[in-house]
């Protein structure tokens, strides 16, 4: 029986080329999982800011959203090459979404950590005390996980002199040293880019 060991060998090093491509993480792959990541710390990120912010959220929200997706629609072609994904829906989803989010924390923190003026000190009512039950996460496996242990996030409820309200977290140890009712005294100030902030 003659055997081309040519032949056999050719056909090894194609089937490990092949399971090694297969391995490889795509490129699309790695940039949505990169995107999301970003997506997820600037929405973190915009929260915070937010929690010491005087102002509606969908007053910034909005404006933003509009501008994120439009320059993802004008930015589409250079976003698919980038991407490496050919679905210029879906690419301009993601990135209009990262853009939108880029826009809210880089306006937030921006008008915070800016110098602003007119710091004062404002006297406010605690209008109520109140908790959120949330659940920390437990893993099941490298793909799954569930709902493990319930803990308590407190939050007080604030109202300005001219009606305005505001939710203030207060961490999970709770609501000691508060009581609704009673007026407590912040430190407000015109942020760098004319948005009040709570500064205390």
């Amino acid at each position: 029986m003659f055997i081309n060991f040519e032949s056999l060998n050719y056909f090894n090093d194609q089937t490990n080329t092949l399971m090694s491509d297969k391995n490889k993480p795509k490129r699309p792959v790695i940039i949505l999982i990169i995107t999301i990541l970003l997506i997820m710390f600037l929405g973190g990120g915009s929260i915070y800011y937010f929690s010491l912010t005087i102002i509606s959220p969908l007053i910034i929200i909005i404006p933003a959203a509009a501008l994120g997706f439009l320059s993802a629609y004008v930015l589409r072609k250079k976003v698919c090459r980038l991407s490496g994904n050919g679905n210029s829906l879906i690419n301009t989803l993601v990135a209009g979404t990262l853009f939108s989010s880029l826009f809210i924390f880089g306006f937030l923190c921006a008008n915070y950590s800016l110098k602003g003026n007119g710091l004062h000190k404002e006297v406010v009512t605690v209008e109520r005390l109140y908790y959120k039950t949330r659940h920390r996460t437990r893993r099941l496996g490298r793909r799954y996980v569930a709902n493990g242990e319930p803990y308590n996030v407190y939050y007080m409820e604030i109202a300005f002199t001219n009606g305005n309200k505001k939710e203030i977290y207060l961490g999970q140890k709770g609501y000691k040293g508060y009581r609704s009712g009673r007026s407590i005294e912040l430190e407000i100030e015109t942020g760098a880019l004319g948005i009040p902030v709570i500064k205390s």
